[in-house]
């Protein structure tokens, strides 16, 4: 057995080795520029950190870009269309692969919508599960049937779909009844 050595390197603002390797563009940018540069990112990510002896990288954001007053997601979502996010993200997962990388689509069940940053206080997303499902979920499912490695889930609460102020993160109707069986992931 192969242990996990992970690190948190999207590009861009997220960037957590500095010294000795590649920067990286981050999602927004790379979205934004010649074809196929996220595929390109996840592959010069991922070889930079198979040399430095990581082998699973929690990257890429699925997170879509719908609300301009996000603090912590905005350039780190390639797009604010759900299938733009979901097609620019396995490429990313593709680039990651082409080095063994391991791949971890987050946050779970999306972090786009919201105006508080999930690292100091618990954002609440005020959607009903069918907006979730047609928006935030999209990346997630496109994905699933991909076989993603990896899901990180995101510390937000959806109040219009679990009442009792459980975080996603921790929630079994997210983890197990939405993402699970729903969903059908198996990673």
């Amino acid at each position: 057995h192969i242990p996990f050595i992970a690190i948190d390197q999207e590009g861009g603002l997220v960037t957590r080795m500095m010294k000795d390797v590649t920067f990286a563009p981050g999602p927004m940018t790379a979205a934004a520029s010649i074809d196929d540069a996220t595929y390109c990112t996840g592959k010069m990510l991922a070889e930079d950190m198979i040399r430095l002896g990581m082998n699973f990288n929690l990257a890429p954001s699925l997170d879509v870009n719908n609300n301009p007053n996000n603090p912590v997601i905005n350039v780190r979502s390639y797009s604010d269309n759900p299938e733009v996010v979901a097609k620019l993200g396995k490429r990313f997962i593709e680039g990651s692969k082409e080095f063994g990388v391991l791949a971890c689509a987050k946050h779970f069940p999306g972090h786009g919508d919201t105006s508080l940053d999930s690292h100091g206080k618990l954002p609440q997303i005020y959607i009903d599960y069918e907006t979730l499902n047609s928006r935030e979920l999209v990346p997630f499912k496109y994905l699933i049937a991909e076989k993603i490695p990896a899901i990180m889930s995101g510390h937000l609460g959806f109040p219009k779909i679990i009442s009792n102020g459980e975080p996603a993160s921790l929630s079994k109707v997210f983890l197990t009844d939405i993402l699970r069986n729903r969903l059908g992931y198996e990673g």
